[in-house]
Formats: structure tokens, C-alpha cells, sequence
């Protein structure tokens, strides 16, 4: 695509440069009109020949055309500049994450190890283990019956039921 940008530049070009070659007489260059509204009664021009005004027209096309093209390049730079900087944080929050899950399994294991072990040590005692989940047990008690302990006990305790709030002595 470059390569037939380039060819169609300067097919261009070669072709200006002969009409530019072909029309040497003198024109009126008129760049400020007559306008009599403002007050200019006469136009403000100059007499050049023709082959400059197409010549000064390429070489101004192509710089106005190079600049455009500059341009965007560096939008184009910036963008990419951003995405790779939006990408390497990515990859840090991945590696972070990744990082995190890896400790989070490594401590799941050392959980499951250490239940493994008081399941074992709880069946070593002669109590019955019914459930594979770790605090199956706790959650099949009595749920109106739990232990408030108060400055004044002194190591004997009663469940007390969630509506009494203090118990009587």
C-alpha cells in the first residue's frame, strides 16, 4: 500500500511539473478582490508566471499533506503508548491476582490438612464424625440454647434461651 502511494505521488508530481512547464505565461494572481461594500474599489494582485502557482501549489500540497499525515502518526504513537501501558497493568493485576489465588489455595490446603487431622483425632476419642463439612457439628445444635459468660461466673454455666437475657440466681 505504501509502495503504491509512493508511485501515485509522484506520477503526480511529474505530471504538474509538465503542465506547469507547458504554461509559462504571466497571470493575475488577484488575492485581496474588489469589494466595494468595504471600500476596495480595485483588486489587490500580482502578475506571476502560471508554472509557479502549480509548482507553489504542489510543494504546498505535499507539505500540508506530510504534516496531516506527522500528525496523526503521533496520535496513532500516543494511542499504542497508552494501550501498552494499560496492558503492562493488566498483566501486574494478573500476576498480583494470580499471586493471591496461589496463597489463598496454598492456605485452603493447610486447612484441610489440619480438619483432616482433628477428624481423625475426634474418631481417635470415639466421636462420631457424620459429615464431610467442618462445622456441620456446630451448626445441628440446639440453636435456643448458647453460653453468655459475665464477670460473676465463676465457671459453673447454664444455657440460657435468646429471649432471657439475664438469668435468675
Amino acid at each position: 500500500m505504501r509502495v503504491l502511494r509512493s508511485i501515485l505521488m509522484v506520477v503526480f508530481f511529474i505530471a504538474g511539473v509538465f503542465i506547469a512547464a507547458a504554461n509559462v505565461h504571466d497571470v493575475d494572481l488577484i488575492y485581496l478582490p474588489a469589494v466595494p461594500l468595504v471600500g476596495l474599489t480595485s483588486s489587490l494582485s500580482v502578475h506571476v508566471p502560471l508554472f509557479l502557482i502549480v509548482l507553489t501549489s504542489l510543494v504546498a500540497g505535499v507539505l500540508f499533506g506530510g504534516l496531516a499525515a506527522i500528525l496523526e502518526q503521533a496520535r496513532l504513537r500516543l494511542g499504542l503508548r497508552r494501550a501498552r501501558k494499560d496492558a503492562d497493568r493488566a498483566l501486574q493485576e494478573e500476576g498480583k491476582a494470580v499471586a493471591l489465588l496461589d496463597n489463598a489455595k496454598a492456605e485452603a490446603a493447610g486447612l484441610q490438612a489440619e480438619i483432616a487431622e482433628l477428624r481423625e483425632e475426634l474418631r481417635a476419642a470415639g466421636e462420631v464424625v457424620t459429615s464431610q463439612e467442618p462445622l456441620s457439628a456446630f451448626r445441628d445444635s440446639a440453636p435456643d440454647e448458647r453460653y453468655e459468660p459475665d464477670a460473676a461466673d465463676s465457671g459453673d454455666s447454664e444455657p440460657v434461651s435468646p429471649g432471657d437475657s439475664s438469668p435468675d440466681k
